[in-house]
């Protein structure tokens, strides 16, 4: 979940191609599995993104998800995956996505996020290597960018351990970043081990 209480500053990370090849099999807990998007999980991902607080309210997250992402419906299914339970709900999403942005074409892994209820279960690391499993099947060869924030310092933890570096003079698309206001606030919540991670 974001956590809203420290400054809020844009941070872009890229995992290089050659990075993505050399991941163990996902496991999931027993009782969950992965399911590609089909029409209808829209709600359950907009139940998800409010509950990360992405969202103020499911109605906003679903006319979000309707109106930029049902017209790329086809893609959806084969590049957004959820983590169900054995009652059919979906507690985690996440996408292996794409921008193009001024003739410039980006992999982008989109959407990630685990309901509160089901965090440190090993199940947000689970659906974002699934997701990642996928950039080389519908990206090949592209690096991997991801758009987030200092609110996601948690996240931003389990990215770094697995090979995604902040960027300083690269861009993703339409966002900006703010590289060197991020980096002070996350020195005063990370340990030094932690830091470490961002000069690997």
């Amino acid at each position: 979940m974001l956590d809203k209480s420290i400054p809020y500053k844009r941070i872009i990370m890229k995992l290089d191609y050659e990075k993505n090849l050399s991941y163990d099999k996902n496991t999931l807990p027993q009782g969950y599995f992965f399911k590609m998007y089909e029409e209808g999980l829209e709600k359950e991902w907009a139940k998800t993104e409010t509950k990360v607080l992405e969202f103020e309210n499911e109605e906003k997250a679903l006319s979000y998800f309707k109106k930029d992402l049902i017209p790329y419906k086809e893609q959806l299914k084969k590049r957004m995956v959820f983590v169900m339970k054995e009652d059919n709900i979906a507690v985690a999403n996440a996408c292996a996505w794409y921008i193009n942005y001024k003739g410039m074409h980006q992999a982008q892994v989109h959407y990630v996020a685990v309901r509160p209820e089901y965090q440190g279960l090993g199940i947000g690391k689970a659906v974002f290597k699934e997701a990642l499993s996928l950039f080389p099947i519908y990206e090949p060869g592209e690096d991997i960018y991801l758009h987030t924030q200092t609110w996601s310092y948690k996240a931003i933890k389990m990215y770094l351990k697995m090979g995604f570096q902040l960027i300083k003079d690269d861009s993703l698309g339409y966002h900006d970043k703010d590289y060197q206001e991020a980096v002070k606030i996350l020195e005063s919540i990370w340990d030094e081990s932690t830091m470490k991670l961002l000069y690997q």
